[in-house]
């Protein structure tokens, strides 16, 4: 095989190939051709340089595409050397088909191929040696990056534990005085609740404020679950004491809330003996001091209370933590666990607005309508059709969307309470074998429509009413 130099490849090009923009490919394909030439030189065929050219490394990423073109553009660069050269030896091409390693009859070739192959096995075996090493480091440091996360939230939670400790630490139990008229603390550990589905931060807000040791105001449309927040909150704290102890004291407030109501009065016991009488926040106050367990005070519709009502409570809102009442002062301990919470409808609705200074004492959480998908949720509890479950549904809608444009006053409430009982009723009307046409009526009436006194409200609301049973 006639040897091609690069002398001999720039005058081919200069002469042969017109085009100087493919001068590049070209020289780039023989070039590959003179330089596995030049290290194997005894090699006689052109095709048996392709046949190495490919088990060479340095070449694998190339297709037999591209060598059928680098075997032509080197074809025709021969012919045009063999042309131009004198006596020079003819081109020795074949046509046929590439040989395989067993068609090379020279020795010298088996071994070059072969030692080839064998570099070749060795830097793949190496190269996989190394990918294996590569993924079980990133496993384990993958391992070390989990194990500090959850080093970092374990130091971080009883960070947290800690701080919480170190807020109600130095407890010490006091009994209830001798004077105070005795009652069972078991009438008011907290009672099952029903799940609570939050649906912005308003469950984690009051959560944070009890943890902080500072009382919350829930603030938020009649219906939105104020209450039963509370009650779910008082349940999961007796649920997680070790003794399965928490206390839940509510109080329904109102104008004509009395002192006597929230701090305490004077009483006769059934043996005819005077006893100071504990009001809810009062009575809360010393459970607290006594058991050293939650105690939750619901303070319902807390801006109903009057001026004079809401200033006896200042004292245990504040850092003096005590009632000052007329029988002698109420102090709540140190580290007692106490939770004052109130509940007041939005934009304090067809009431006096809350003291300042009495409302600065609290943080503040708004509560939300429920939407359709916190529905679906309260309501999967009950065993009704579906349709009946929408149609209720949808009478809530249409009172709501009443209500906002004011053609029924604020009254005209269908309240998840309402809904929930409306649903029991269907449950027991159709295990009592009650019409489906009739069961809704019934227990949508007793629920929600018998309940108004005002004229106005009781059409409107059993227009709307009608207007969705019958659709």
């Amino acid at each position: 095989m006639e040897k091609i130099t690069l002398d001999k490849l720039e005058k081919f090009l200069n002469s042969e190939i017109s085009n100087q923009d493919h001068h590049k490919v070209w020289r780039c394909n023989i070039k590959k051709i003179i330089t596995l030439h030049n290290e194997n030189t005894k090699i006689e065929f052109l095709n048996d340089l392709i046949l190495i050219g490919k088990s060479d490394p340095r070449y694998s990423h190339l297709q037999n595409s591209t060598w059928n073109t680098i075997r032509k553009n080197t074809e025709t660069c021969m012919a045009f050397c063999a042309n131009s050269i004198t006596k020079s030896e003819p081109l020795q091409t074949v046509d046929e088909p590439l040989q395989t390693v067993d068609d090379i009859s020279s020795i010298a070739m088996k071994d070059q191929i072969a030692n080839l192959n064998a570099k070749s096995k060795l830097q793949a075996e190496q190269h996989e040696i190394t990918r294996l090493q590569i993924i079980e480091d990133e496993k384990r440091l993958l391992k070390i990056q989990e194990d500090e996360l959850k080093r970092q939230a374990e130091i971080k939670a009883q960070a947290l534990t800690n701080k919480i400790d170190s807020i109600f630490e130095g407890f010490e139990s006091e009994k209830i005085p001798e004077d105070v008229l005795q009652f069972d603390k078991s009438d008011f550990l907290a009672k099952e609740a029903p799940e609570y589905y939050q649906q912005y931060t308003e469950l984690d807000d009051t959560m944070l404020s009890l943890m902080c040791d500072q009382s919350c105001l829930l603030s938020g449309v009649s219906g939105s679950g104020k209450t039963e927040l509370l009650r779910r909150i008082a349940w999961n704290l007796r649920q997680q004491d070790e003794d399965k102890e928490a206390y839940l004291l509510k109080l329904s407030c109102g104008q004509d809330t009395k002192q006597k109501q929230l701090l305490d009065s004077l009483g006769m016991n059934i043996e005819q003996k005077v006893k100071r009488v504990l009001g809810v926040v009062a009575k809360a106050i010393m459970l607290a001091n006594e058991t050293g367990k939650w105690v939750i005070v619901i303070l319902d519709e807390i801006n109903l209370l009057t001026p004079k009502s809401q200033k006896l409570l200042n004292g245990i809102l504040d850092g003096s933590r005590f009632l000052d009442s007329d029988l002698g002062k109420i102090q709540r301990n140190k580290g007692s666990r106490l939770f004052l919470a109130g509940t007041l409808n939005a934009n304090y609705s067809g009431t006096q607005q809350l003291n300042v200074e009495f409302k600065d004492r609290f943080n503040e959480v708004l509560t939300y309508k429920p939407t359709r998908d916190t529905l679906d949720k309260i309501f999967v509890q009950f065993d009704i059709a579906q349709d009946e479950k929408d149609s209720i549904i949808k009478i809530y809608e249409e009172l709501d969307k009443a209500q906002m444009e004011k053609d029924v006053t604020e009254k005209a409430k269908y309240t998840i309470r309402s809904m929930c009982a409306t649903m029991q009723k269907l449950e027991m009307l159709e295990f009592q074998g009650v019409e489906k046409s009739v069961r809704l009526q019934r227990a949508v009436n007793m629920s929600l429509t018998n309940k108004f006194n005002d004229e106005v409200d009781h059409e409107k609301v059993v227009k709307i009413v009608d207007g969705v049973l019958n659709c």
